[in-house]
């Protein structure tokens, strides 16, 4: 298992998960791509969700570059309009990530799109084998699995909470 295969598997992972969100539930990102000034219906934001769903299952199924690369440019997208939406001052109630009223865009997602976009620009360059070929190796499947659905749910977390406001702390502090 080579260090990059936890969080690639990570960000192919939350792309399944944001991808079928937005197929379901369109509107919210709708309505930020719309603020943004990029007209969108939708169904394009439906045929986004379904290009993030399949990008992120090849990149976690099967071997290649293509899909890391795929991967890459999704995320790199991403970081870029968030970044136009923060460099605008667009008032976002939310970024529509993962296809709901979450949290407003901030330069958390910024970073963790960019991070994700790098490791996987790096497993592209580097033609890392896909998880999944790792996992049913056997060679360090338990901590491939666990590592990066740990990732994943803390990223998660990240892109869809307010850690910054008042009383935000999950305790209720």
């Amino acid at each position: 298992m080579d260090a990059l295969h936890v969080p690639l598997a990570a960000a192919a992972g939350l792309l399944v998960v944001s991808g079928a969100a937005k197929l379901a539930r369109p509107t919210t990102t709708t309505r930020a791509l719309r603020v943004v000034g990029i007209p969108a219906s939708d169904g394009a934001v439906r045929g986004l969700g379904g290009i993030e769903a399949i990008v992120g299952l090849g990149t976690l199924t099967i071997a290649g570059r293509w899909w890391s690369a795929a991967t890459a440019l999704l995320y790199f997208g991403f970081a870029t309009f968030v970044v136009v939406a923060l460099w605008r001052g667009t008032p976002l109630a939310s970024c529509g990530c993962f296809g709901a009223a979450d949290t407003p865009p901030t330069l958390v997602h910024v970073g963790i799109d960019a991070g994700l976009g790098a490791v996987a620009a790096l497993a592209a360059a580097d033609d890392l084998a896909a998880p999944l070929e790792v996992v049913t190796d056997g060679d360090g499947a338990i901590a491939l699995v666990l590592g990066s659905l740990a990732l994943g749910a803390l990223l998660y977390l990240a892109l869809t909470r307010d850690l910054t406001r008042q009383g935000s702390h999950p305790t209720g502090e």
